[in-house]
């Protein structure tokens, strides 16, 4: 979720799966109220314009009304965005640790990938990754794995609403 995301009130299921409540109201993310701890952001609030102009800031976990919902990010997810998964060392505390990366897949494969970036549909996005995860099976055969120091990446595709961005965007720190 980020400023821009379209958002609705969503349940979880047995299995933590989530999805929106249908009929209910649709909004946009104006705001988000975070913090960054353990290499991830923690969403504290977040800002919504809902369809009928109010304005309202709300925990994205429902904690504020009891936790039986939750928003859900509704964002059509038009892009399938091809990255290189690797891993980088984050420093020597507690015996050192290391972090996952994924940088956009910049053209240094040995085969052409099927079309990546963004698609005229979601229906066109599904295929494209289906296509792309074809791909990246047969290309991740003779690459070594991510948690090996030998390793060069594997690549993976991801379905998104947004043009492929450095994952993380800035170098985590230990907390």
């Amino acid at each position: 979720m980020r400023i821009g995301s379209t958002v609705q009130i969503g349940r979880r299921n047995e299995n933590y799966e989530h999805s929106a409540v249908p009929g209910s109201p649709s909004g946009i993310v104006i705001g988000i109220d975070s913090e960054e701890c353990d290499n991830h952001d923690r969403i504290n609030s977040v800002t919504i314009r809902w369809q009928d102009g109010r304005i309202e800031t709300l925990n994205p976990e429902g904690e504020d009304s009891g936790g039986d919902w939750e928003l859900v990010d509704t964002t059509p997810l038009l892009y399938a965005n091809l990255y290189l998964h690797d891993r980088a060392y984050g420093g020597s505390e507690e015996g050192g640790w290391w972090y996952d990366t994924y940088t956009p897949a910049d053209g240094d494969w040995d085969t052409e990938p099927p079309k990546h970036g963004l698609c005229e549909s979601v229906d066109a996005a599904k295929a494209a990754y289906e296509a792309l995860q074809l791909w990246c099976d047969e290309e991740n055969k003779t690459r070594r794995n991510p948690h090996s120091v030998a390793s060069e990446g594997h690549y993976v595709v991801w379905l998104e609403a947004w043009p492929a961005e450095h994952s993380p965007a800035r170098k985590p720190y230990y907390c």
